[in-house]
């Protein structure tokens, strides 16, 4: 079997690289779009002489873990397995070139309450040996739920690495032996209200963070002497953001993201000793920074993330990951390059390269050369089918908070001003805590290629514009949230871009839920309503997440049971069901862990009640993200059918 999936995907990768891509054309089928992406997850080995990667190829149900041999004779597969609908990869990171730690996602159940569970194994991909990690439990006990928590790979160990997960009610840390599934050494005794401990480049556990009893966060951190401190002050209710984003090798430092100063979180170097902050080293005037970049020798900071309208990294003075990029850069005049992975001693990398919305590729760097390899594009349909262009603006909402926008237009569209009463999806994204990027979206590319125009705004509540702006959206669901995407609308139709008679809302996860109180809160303003994974009833997600450990305490940015239940039902699309008057498309997966499948389905039920028009698919084996077997293409299926009934197109 080995061999002959090496051979499969020797063969897909021999076509793609040496015949290209298939014709241009002026409207590419919907499957183009909506199958998955090639590659993902690609990683080098510490030698850069290998690296692995997720590949599905057109054809392929589900995508296929390989290992390839990148040498003089070229890239090829030595090792290659497939995922299923109910066992996921995840975390699947390089120990040495012939080892990789990597996980396996899937499904269970727990005294009754629906989990997740993660296994973690150790592979060798010359002999294919896969070893379980963790030792099979005694009778009657259960298994560790999650296995791949893992706090450090431990670079100066080739055997071990640092796992953290719950022992006796508490969260531990181990050293778990990556050869075979031995006993686990303890490296740090859980402690109370502490679920997650995070070390520096060389494995030392620096600080914990954690939930108590559900009501407060609670933060440690290593002294030079050993001794833990608690400041649990630098994130009490009302304080300044403060995140541990890295620890150096010195023993007094580390490397924190705050807004202590006001507006956005910047990045500082943090006394550890005396509680203050000693040095800035970045502030950026659009985002929050995101993490830190870090050398493996000593930890030294090199780099930082933060986001503008594409994401981008700041690096601090010259160094090698600079080089790259830049060489990278000069080969490829007016496109983007994100630095995705480099190996431990910096002679090889991958980059990914792309150019406005256009679907991009994936390329390997070797710096002897130097040269670059082109792996196959991402969606070798799209190579040459023209994008539509996107727009960053911003809109007032009503209380006159700058919201954040994306337009995206059809391909013929050089500028807003040529676009006039076209028809338009406003999509929402998920979350809520997350936020909009600019950049090729299968999604979006795909609605624009068939004449919708598409608008996606962060509103409030999104995340990377400052801790006000996220605390803004608390308790706002169905509420100010909502109000911003209803003004980001009227913004289109003033602004003449929308026909008001052709405008659809639509959206995934949080975006689904919003699609739907779209349809309740302004029935007047929306042809029709999509949701994809959506939550409906509020006060049922509340008791849902409250089951889980830490889950009462995020909630309370929803709103409380008692305390909040008539807003709660106000802002439920199940129990507002009445208030809708036009023809909504409901999706889900069926096995969703994220917003569990009963969430649509009463959302059916009162619809039903109601006399409402609509239509439910529900997707076989189905997650949160439409990643299973073909669940892109049936979504995006069903949109287009409906989206051309509701909007006459």
């Amino acid at each position: 079997m080995k061999s002959q999936l090496s051979r499969g995907i020797a063969g897909i990768l021999g076509l793609i690289l040496s015949t290209g891509v298939a014709m241009a054309q002026d409207q590419a089928p919907l499957e183009a779009y909506a199958r998955m992406p090639l590659f993902r997850d690609i990683k080098l080995s510490p030698s850069g002489h290998r690296f692995f990667a997720l590949v599905r190829p057109e054809g392929a149900e589900e995508y296929r873990f390989i290992v390839y041999d990148n040498g003089a004779e070229g890239i090829k597969p030595v090792y290659g397995t497939t995922q299923t609908d109910e066992i996921r990869f995840r975390n699947v990171t390089w120990k040495r070139d012939d080892r990789i730690i990597f996980s396996l996602r899937t499904n269970g159940s727990r005294y009754g309450t629906e989990t997740v569970e993660t296994r973690l194994f150790g592979l060798n991909p010359d002999d294919s040996k896969i070893t379980p990690l963790f030792r099979k439990p005694d009778e009657g006990d259960l298994p560790v739920q999650i296995q791949d928590r893992i706090v450090s790979m431990l670079e100066d160990d080739a055997d071990h690495i640092l796992v953290q997960y719950w022992d006796e009610g508490r969260m531990a840390v181990r050293s778990v032996f990556t050869e075979k599934d031995s006993r686990h050494k303890t490296v740090m005794s859980g402690r109370n209200g502490i679920d997650f401990w995070s070390a520096d480049k060389k494995g030392r556990i620096r600080s914990g963070w954690g939930i108590v009893n559900d009501k407060r966060e609670k933060l440690i951190v290593r002294m030079p002497d050993d001794k833990w401190k608690d400041i649990s002050h630098r994130v009490a209710e009302g304080a300044p953001y403060f995140n541990f984003l890295g620890f150096p090798d010195h023993p007094e430092k580390a490397f924190v993201a705050s807004n202590h100063e006001g507006g956005l979180a910047a990045l500082y170097i943090y006394d550890i000793v005396n509680d203050q902050f000693e040095e800035k080293l970045f502030e950026s005037d659009v985002s929050d920074v995101y993490s830190v970049v870090q050398r493996d020798e000593d930890g030294a900071a090199v780099g930082v993330t933060f986001a503008d309208e594409t994401g981008d990294i700041h690096w601090f003075g010259a160094n090698l990951a600079q080089d790259i990029i830049d060489r990278v850069r000069g080969a490829f005049p007016g496109h983007s390059v994100t630095l995705t992975s480099i190996n431990g001693s910096d002679s090889h990398a991958v980059v990914y390269v792309e150019e406005g919305n256009n679907p991009g590729r994936y390329y390997i760097f070797d710096r002897a050369g130097p040269s670059l390899t082109s792996l196959p594009p991402q969606y070798p349909e799209l190579a040459d089918v023209p994008m539509g262009r996107t727009f960053v603006s911003s809109y007032q909402a009503r209380d006159g908070l700058d919201i954040p926008a994306f337009v995206t237009l059809p391909p013929q569209y050089e500028s807003l001003e040529d676009a006039k009463d076209l028809p338009f999806i406003v999509l929402p994204h998920g979350g809520p805590n997350a936020r909009t990027f600019a950049g090729f979206d299968w999604e979006v590319q795909y609605l624009v290629s068939r004449g919708y125009g598409v608008l996606e705004m962060n509103f409030r509540g999104s995340s990377g514009y400052g801790e006000e702006f996220l605390r803004a959206g608390d308790r706002q669901w169905g509420q100010a949230m909502q109000d911003d995407i209803t003004d980001g609308t009227n913004w289109l139709i003033e602004a003449g871009l929308a026909s008001p008679q052709r405008i659809a809302i639509m959206g995934h996860s949080y975006g689904g839920y919003a699609a739907l109180m779209g349809a309740v809160k302004t029935p007047d303003m929306y042809q029709c309503a999509i949701a994809h994974a959506p939550v409906t009833d509020l006060p049922m997600l509340i008791r849902h997440e409250n089951q889980y450990e830490g889950g009462s305490y995020w909630t309370r940015r929803i709103g409380r049971l008692w305390g909040d239940r008539e807003m709660l039902r106000d802002n439920s699309p199940t129990l507002q069901a009445d208030k809708i008057q036009v023809p909504i498309l409901l999706v889900h997966g069926e096995d969703d862990r994220r917003v569990t499948i009963d969430q649509s389905e009463r959302m059916v039920s009162s619809l039903k009640r109601q006399d409402k028009e609509f239509r439910y698919v529900e997707l076989e084996k189905g997650s949160h993200f439409l990643d299973v077997g073909d669940n892109r293409i049936t979504f995006l299926k069903e949109t287009d059918t409906f989206l051309k009934s509701c909007l006459d197109q």
